[in-house]
C-alpha cells in the first residue's frame, strides 16, 4: 500500500517517508496515534477528520503514523516493549485482549457510554473484568467472491459446500489460450509467512465444528485444553492442501494485497476476503465487478458456520500523557460526518458495528450499495456468524491472539503444505509451541 501522506500545518521531512503526518500547533497537547489504515482513501480522511478536530481543539497536535497490516503487530509490540507506545492505536480486537491483559491500556467504558453499549453488534465489543477497552469502528468477516460469468458458462452454482468449492476450483484452473501452460487458476490460497493464511485456515477450522482450544477461562487453560489433536482439524489441513493445488505458483509470497489484486486482474476465479475486493474491483476492473457474486465460506455441510472476523477499533495505551483528549478525539472519528466518510471511503469494507448506523439510510446513501446492494448484504450478515480471532467460545482468550499474531498456526500450515511436513509432525510441532504461551 502507498504510504504517501497529505501534508499537515506542520511538516517534518523525515517523517515523510516513514508515513506520518504531523498536524496541529507546537507547544500543543501532542498524541500520537499509529494506525495499520495504510491505504489512500483511509489516509485522506484520516488527514481530514484530524484537521477538523483540531479546528475545534487547536490546543491538541495529532501526529498520525501509518504502517501496513503485515508490519503492524511487530512495530506496535516493538515500540511498548521500549516503553514508548503511541498514545491511541487503531487494533483489531484480538491485539486488543492481549494488550489489555497485559496491563498496558485504559479503560474505555465511558467512551463505549457515549454510544450506548447496546447499540454495538455481536461480538465487536471487547469486553474484560466487566470494562470496555477498545471503541470498534469497524466489523468484516470474510466471504468468498466468484466470478459469476466463468462459473455460469461452467455450468457450476455458486459454492455452498467444500466439495462444491473444490469442483469448482478444479474445473476453472485452465489453460484458456491453449498454450499448454495453466493460465487462469480456480482460487487464491496465500501462502506468505503472514497471519493471512492462519485466518484463511480458521474459516476452514471452525467451518469443520474444530477449535484451537477448549471452552475454559483464560486463567484456567493448560496445555490439556489444546484441541488441535481432534481429527476435524487435520480434514480442515488436508482440504486446504487441496484448494492450495488450484491457487496460482505465485501464492507462496502472497499475502492480503496479492488475494485481492489476482481477482481484480482476472488469474482467478474465487478469492476469500472482506469487502475491500469489491471496491478494488470496481476501481481498477469495473467489468469484472459487474460480473462479481459473494457467498458465505462454504462448509463440509453447507450450512454457514463461523468465520473469523475482525474487528478494528481504537484503544488508549496507559501511559497516555492526555487521555481525555485521547478519547474524545476518538469519539469524534466515530460521530457524525468524519465517520461516514471514512466508512464511505472503501465502501462495503469498513462496516459499522453499531446497529443504529449499519442499516441507516445515512450509511446506505452510497452508489456502490445501491449497484451491489446483494454484495453490501452479504458481508454484513455475514458478521453475524463472525467470531474474532480471539473469541472462539465468545469469551476472550488472549492465548489465541498471541499464537497467531506470532504466527504459530502459519508456520504448521506452511510446514504441512509448503515443506511437506508429515500432518501429524506438524501439528505436534505447533501445540508445542502453543504450550509456550498457556497462563499455567
Amino acid at each position: 500500500m502507498s504510504k504517501k501522506a497529505r501534508l499537515g500545518v506542520v511538516l517534518v521531512v523525515g517523517l515523510l517517508f516513514t508515513g506520518m503526518v504531523v498536524s496541529g500547533a507546537f507547544g500543543a497537547k501532542k498524541l500520537s496515534l499509529l494506525t495499520e489504515e495504510a491505504s489512500p482513501e483511509a489516509m485522506d480522511i484520516m488527514d481530514r477528520t484530524v484537521k477538523a478536530y483540531q479546528a475545534k481543539h487547536p490546543d491538541v497536535q495529532i501526529i498520525s503514523e501509518f504502517i501496513t497490516w503485515d508490519e503492524f503487530y511487530p512495530r506496535m509490540m516493538a515500540s511498548i516493549a521500549a516503553g514508548n507506545p503511541p498514545e491511541i492505536i487503531k487494533t483489531d480486537v484480538n491485539e486488543t485482549n492481549e494488550l489489555v491483559v497485559k496491563g498496558w491500556l485504559l479503560p474505555m467504558t465511558d467512551v463505549i457510554d457515549r454510544f450506548g453499549a447496546e447499540d454495538f453488534m455481536g461480538y465487536s465489543r471487547c469486553v474484560i473484568d466487566g470494562k470496555d477497552w477498545t471503541l470498534p469502528v469497524e466489523y468484516g468477516t470474510d466471504v468468498l467472491y466468484y466470478r459469476k460469468d466463468w462459473f455460469t458458462k461452467a455450468g457450476l452454482e455458486a459454492p455452498k459446500t467444500w466439495k462444491d468449492w473444490l469442483e469448482a476450483a478444479s474445473t476453472l484452473t485452465e489453460d484458456v489460450n491453449g498454450d499448454g501452460i495453466i493460465d487462469r487458476w480456480g482460487q487464491v490460497v496465500p501462502m506468505k509467512r503472514t497471519r493471512t493464511i492462519s485466518e484463511f485456515f480458521l474459516n476452514l477450522l471452525w467451518g469443520n465444528g474444530a477449535t484451537i482450544m477448549a471452552e475454559e477461562e483464560y486463567e484456567e487453560l493448560g496445555p490439556e485444553d489444546i484441541t488441535l489433536e481432534d481429527p476435524r482439524t487435520k480434514e480442515a489441513l488436508v482440504f486446504l492442501k487441496k484448494l492450495y493445488h488450484y491457487s496460482p505458483p505465485g501464492s507462496p509470497t502472497y499475502s492480503w494485497g496479492e488475494m485481492r489484486n489476482v481477482y481484480y486482474t482476472g488469474k482467478v476465479a474465487m478469492t476469500q476476503y472482506e469487502g475491500r475486493v469489491l471496491h478494488e474491483t470496481l476501481t481498477y476492473a469495473p467489468e469484472i465487478a459487474a460480473v462479481t457474486g459473494a457467498v458465505y465460506i462454504p462448509t463440509p455441510t453447507g450450512e454457514p458456520g463461523p468465520t473469523a472476523a475482525s474487528v478494528g477499533g481504537y484503544v488508549v495505551s496507559k501511559g497516555c500523557k492526555y487521555p481525555e483528549e485521547a478519547k474524545d478525539f476518538i469519539a469524534f472519528m466515530a460521530t457524525g460526518k468524519w465517520y461516514v466518510e471514512f466508512l464511505h471511503s472503501v465502501p462495503g469494507h469498513y462496516i459499522p458495528p453499531m446497529k443504529s448506523i449499519v442499516w441507516s439510510d445515512e450509511y446506505w446513501d452510497h452508489p456502490v450499495f445501491k449497484k451491489y446492494g446483494d454484495i453490501i448484504k452479504t458481508l454484513i450478515e455475514a458478521n453475524e456468524r463472525g467470531i474474532p480471532l480471539n473469541r472462539e467460545w465468545r469469551t476472550p482468550n488472549p492465548v489465541t491472539s498471541e499464537i497467531i499474531g506470532g504466527l504459530v498456526l502459519t508456520d504448521m500450515i506452511q510446514d504441512y503444505i509448503v515443506k511437506g511436513t508429515p500432518i501429524d509432525e506438524a501439528l505436534s510441532k505447533c501445540i508445542e509451541e502453543i504450550k509456550e504461551h498457556m497462563p499455567k
